[in-house]
């Protein structure tokens, strides 16, 4: 394959990256809504130490496992942009 092909798919894949990053921290923005009443608010200082459902009522449940599932897509499409580019600056003449 070409470079240039190679370089823009993980250009492609950092900027899907960026995206699910994105994605992560509407979920979490919207999870502090759903905060179960009498945990102290110290449980919910560190990211992602508090993405767990028995901080969150019900409607938070959901919300959880998407924070989840965003920070590894973002981990995932990072890792393979950084393949990508790399192959595409390997093959550049």
């Amino acid at each position: 394959m070409r470079p240039v092909v190679f370089l823009v798919l993980g250009w492609a894949a950092i900027g899907l990256s960026a995206a699910f990053a994105l994605a992560m921290h509407r979920a979490d923005r919207r999870m502090q809504a759903y905060r179960a009443p009498g945990v102290r608010p110290g449980a919910y200082g560190i990211v992602p130490l508090r993405w767990k459902r028995n901080l969150y009522t019900a409607p938070g449940h959901d919300l959880v496992g998407k924070a989840w599932r965003s920070m590894l897509l973002m981990y995932v499409a990072a890792l393979a942009g950084v393949v990508l580019l790399s192959q595409g600056v390997d093959a550049l003449p």
